[in-house]
């Protein structure tokens, strides 16, 4: 049974999910001091204690501490409706680190009925809502540091380059090389004492279950769309059942058939390709058959930054901006940490970089998740797998075996 503290607009937002379940509900739909509900202690009959931001008189504080008094009374589910609330929130912030991970924030219907859901009939987990997480205190500051940082970034990234004197041939066959250790997918074999050994790393696919992947780029002609199908490539390589999805108004990926021999169905907007499935120009009211298909994994291609649906974009499982570092690209990027809360929890992947101004990009998005792809023009090979391991490893795991 739900308890149901709620305002008039948002009374009936769990009505179609608790009929279809049989899940009895009882609302209270008042102005509220939540400090209130202790004055009764007959609640041990409800499973799910949920409530709207919106009708309580309480200050976050207050609201905190209320949620961590009534939990310590009552084994309950706790479900925060804060419909229109952006991630970056400092209350649900607050609430994610003290371990309540459902909320309910959508203003897009579909959306909502998606978060209602998972809420009512799941269980979420600290992964599903960390880009809740953000520092109050230093949220402000770091957004105007890296905007700061960028106006030097991109002066200095573009200067000539000073051509540095090589040491001695002497000189360089005395020098240690050390070089990262690559992440190594494949067979290799290694000779120790004379005896071959031979070491595999394999791949355990850990159970996924509609994982949402957002790509977008920073501005337009930035390789998102590249980007998105070699991800999609990449999981396929490794089993996965996952489909891309032209989520971006462009209408052009259906344009594939010229240039490849493909099947379609067109009442599904889909095209495949070898093992890829490919949704074109798909739209809020198409999202809702494409998610109950049986993939595991749905990558989303939202184009621009600037035209990009910022609220589905957060509430992906993963999430990765395309960026390039010419001058003329200042503007574009700095519009991601200006509008978009959850930088921290973005990865960047830049495209067309020379590899001597790369350190020099790591250390101005210092603290930020930064890649450098290769030149990959051949969309359906996989390609950038040192990357897209890192980006994955949570859902990746490669097991030792042997040796």
């Amino acid at each position: 049974m739900i308890l149901y503290i709620t305002s008039e607009a948002n009374s009936n937002i769990f009505n179609d999910i608790c009929a279809q379940n049989n899940i009895p509900i009882n609302k209270l739909n008042k102005v509220f001091d939540l400090k209130t509900l202790f004055s009764n202690n007959n609640y041990e009959h409800y499973k799910i204690l949920a409530v709207d931001l919106s009708i309580i008189s309480n200050t976050d504080d207050e609201i905190l501490d209320f949620f961590l008094k009534f939990r310590q009374l009552y084994d309950i589910k706790i479900i925060i409706v804060g419909i229109g609330k952006k991630v970056g929130n400092i209350l649900l912030s607050k609430l994610v680190a003290e371990s309540i991970f459902n909320f309910i924030i959508s203003e897009d219907i579909f959306l909502q009925k998606e978060e209602i859901k998972n809420c009512i009939l799941g269980n979420n987990q600290y992964k599903d809502c960390i880009k809740f997480k953000v520092l109050e205190q230093t949220q402000d500051k770091e957004v105007n540091k890296k905007l700061n940082m960028f106006k030097d970034f991109f002066n200095k990234i573009n200067k000539p380059k000073i051509k540095k004197e090589l040491p001695k041939t002497k000189d360089i066959e005395n020098m240690e090389i050390t070089k990262e250790p690559k992440i190594q997918i494949i067979e290799k074999e290694k000779i120790i004492e004379r005896e071959k050994i031979v070491e595999k790393k394999v791949l355990v696919k850990p159970k996924i279950n509609k994982l949402k992947i957002a790509v977008c780029g920073t501005c337009a002609r930035m390789g998102t769309t590249t980007q998105a199908f070699l991800i999609a490539n990449y999981l396929i390589k490794y089993g996965f059942n996952a489909c891309y999805i032209e989520f971006n108004n462009k209408d052009v990926i259906k344009n594939i058939k010229n240039f490849y021999e493909v099947s379609t169905c067109e009442e599904n907007k889909k095209i495949s390709y070898k093992d890829l499935d490919i949704f074109t120009n798909v739209t809020f009211k198409d999202l809702h058959k494409i998610l109950s298909m049986d993939y595991e994994i749905f990558i989303f291609d939202y184009g621009e930054f600037l035209y990009t649906f910022e609220e589905s974009f957060a509430s992906a499982d993963v999430r990765i901006v395309v960026s390039g570092a010419k001058f003329w690209e200042e503007e574009y990027i700095k519009n991601v940490f200006k509008v978009c809360n959850i930088y921290k929890d973005i990865n960047f992947i830049f495209n067309f970089v020379d590899e001597s101004e790369q350190d020099f990009i790591i250390k101005n998005m210092e603290g930020l998740k930064v890649y450098f792809s290769k030149y990959c023009p051949n969309i359906f090979k996989v390609a950038n797998e040192e990357i897209y391991n890192q980006i994955f490893k949570d859902y990746l795991i490669f097991k030792q075996i042997g040796g």
